[in-house]
């Protein structure tokens, strides 16, 4: 490792040496992630795998790849409450490249730490209003925990508000879309139907549901031909 100094031009004064050493970073994240990584890790080995994921980022502040591997490290601490840890990095991390398991992990974390749906509401609400405009897909993810956690009080209104801005955001998003349709059914149409078994076709071809799905709403509006292809495709997967 090497120290950098700088001159503090408030004060004329050298500033305190930095300690500083991306290689020496990446050995302590590599160390951490074989202790912390393994079902079997106990609780202090995964503290000690914290502790050394911190020591890489001050060693490398620039070392992104540590960010997901200390968010990971810390919701599965047992016996400890990171949420101050997880909620900062959570906030640094996500991004238009971040990964979505990474952030939904933490944010499942944070709100199994709060005892009253106020707080998980509040949790959520200022998640949004930081990260949504950070990553659309991610937003829709948050949206869609409002809408649920409306429908729980229960608050349809709000409930049906927020999962249409989830899946306005996010197409793809079937949780969205599926509760939206169990709350208000009388709103939903069988194009609307059709639409998302197409969508979730197109995510995952060897999707036997959703052709079926694909096929027999089709077929309730009268497209035919779509419908036996449907079915055709469906025999064809079976096969």
């Amino acid at each position: 490792a090497v120290s950098r100094g700088a001159i503090d031009p408030a004060a004329g004064l050298p500033k305190q040496d930095v300690l500083f050493s991306p290689s020496v970073a990446q050995v302590l994240h590599d160390m951490a992630y074989e202790m912390a990584t393994p079902e079997t890790a106990d609780a202090a080995t995964i503290e000690q795998a914290i502790v050394l994921l911190r020591a890489a980022m001050e060693l490398d502040s620039s070392a992104g790849y540590v960010v997901p591997t200390l968010i990971e490290a810390a919701c599965r601490a047992p016996g400890v409450d990171h949420s101050p840890l997880v909620h900062s990095l959570l906030v640094t991390y996500v991004n238009q490249n971040a990964d979505l398991e990474v952030a939904g992990k933490a944010v499942r974390y944070l709100l199994e730490r709060v005892d009253s749906r106020e707080g998980r509401e509040k949790i959520l609400s200022e998640l949004l209003m930081v990260l949504g405009p950070k990553n659309r897909i991610f937003g829709s993810d948050l949206l869609t925990a409002l809408g649920l956690l409306m429908a729980e009080k229960p608050d349809n209104e709000a409930a049906g508000f927020y999962l249409t801005q989830a899946y306005k955001a996010n197409r793809h998003n079937k949780s969205a879309f599926w509760k939206f349709a169990e709350l208000f059914p009388d709103q939903m149409h069988v194009e609307n139907y059709l639409a998302q078994y197409r969508l979730a076709l197109s995510e995952d071809p060897s999707s036997i549901v959703a052709a079926m799905g694909m096929g027999r709403h089709a077929e309730q509006i009268g497209l035919y031909d779509t419908a036996a292809s449907a079915y055709q495709y469906c025999a064809d997967l079976f096969r």
